[in-house]
């Protein structure tokens, strides 16, 4: 994302539709204006600009993005893994692209967010600031979740959270241009 004072933040994504169709978190699009541009790199090192939004549900921290490319290799999402599944995170962390971690899903916990309920995953993969949005996958190379935060519990753990697969399968299924208004959850 490039800001008006020429500012910029580096996040992270998955191609999940070969039509341009990119997950990452909502908090990646969820900036104050102004903002001149969004753009997204492939690994191949070419850069498309986001043309819009398809798809956020803010309470699960995913969000849709749509670029201008097609038969892009595109990453299937998972139907949900356990816990205990072995995981590999791809993301961005300080800029460091394409870095790659591994742990396994530790858990899976109801939290409130904005108002509503929402389902969030634990993963002992490593991962930092600029990682948002990364993709998680589970060991058949689908994803599982995408990064959203991390917790400290004092100066002993950290807690990486992740919105799992289900959040982001929701977001998919509904029609192209309909953003999800976090509040229609609550009448589902």
């Amino acid at each position: 994302t490039l800001f008006g004072d020429g500012n910029y933040t580096v996040a992270s994504g998955v191609v999940v539709a070969p039509d341009g169709v990119v997950a990452t978190a909502y908090h990646v699009i969820d900036k104050p204006p102004p903002v001149l541009a969004r753009g997204v790199m492939t690994h191949s090192g070419k850069v498309y600009a986001v043309r819009e939004i398809l798809a956020a549900d803010k309470p699960s921290d995913v969000a849709l993005l749509k670029i201008d490319a097609s038969n892009l290799a595109a990453a299937p999402v998972s139907h949900g893994d356990p816990e205990g599944a072995p995981v590999t995170v791809i993301s961005h962390p300080s800029s460091n692209f394409f870095s790659l971690t591994q742990g396994y899903i530790s858990r899976y916990w109801a939290a409130t967010s904005y108002g509503e309920l929402t389902v969030r995953m634990s993963v002992t993969a490593d991962f930092a600031d600029g990682s948002s949005g990364g993709p998680i996958f589970n060991s058949r190379g689908a994803v599982t979740g995408v990064v959203s935060a991390t917790d400290a519990f004092g100066d002993q753990m950290v807690r990486r959270s992740a919105a799992p697969a289900d959040a982001i399968r929701r977001l998919v299924r509904q029609p192209a241009a309909q953003p999800r208004d976090p509040t229609e959850a609550q009448q589902e």
